[in-house]
């Protein structure tokens, strides 16, 4: 399995799916639709994610990181531009979606009854 397959599999796993009009480009590898990294970036940029991009000086792997308060301080890195951005998209999905719906991520500790 290719690092874009496998990073495919986590999109649609986060629940992603596109929607008519959504920017979009097709895997060479099964044909399966992504968005664009600059739609990506949009996204995170909506919830108030600010990524660092790290590539070493031959370009391969990248490294796309974060901190922020809300969502933690992550790292991701991939052979790939496009597989490193569509695994932090999947990632951050559940709250980007969260988000745009007007709800707080739930939290993993529960208030007492």
């Amino acid at each position: 399995m290719s690092e874009i397959e496998f990073a495919l599999d986590g999109l649609y796993a986060a629940g992603w799916w596109p929607l008519e009009g959504d920017p979009c480009l097709q895997a060479e590898c099964d044909r399966r639709w992504y968005p664009t990294i600059d739609s990506i970036q949009a996204s995170l940029d909506a919830i108030g994610i600010h990524v660092r991009i790290e590539r070493p000086a031959e370009g391969h792997p990248i490294s796309i990181l974060w901190s922020s308060v809300k969502y933690g301080c992550e790292r991701i890195t991939a052979r790939s531009e496009d597989a490193a951005w569509l695994m932090v998209y999947s990632h951050l999905y559940p709250a980007i979606q969260a988000a745009e719906r007007g709800l707080s991520q739930p939290s993993s500790v529960s208030a007492p009854a």
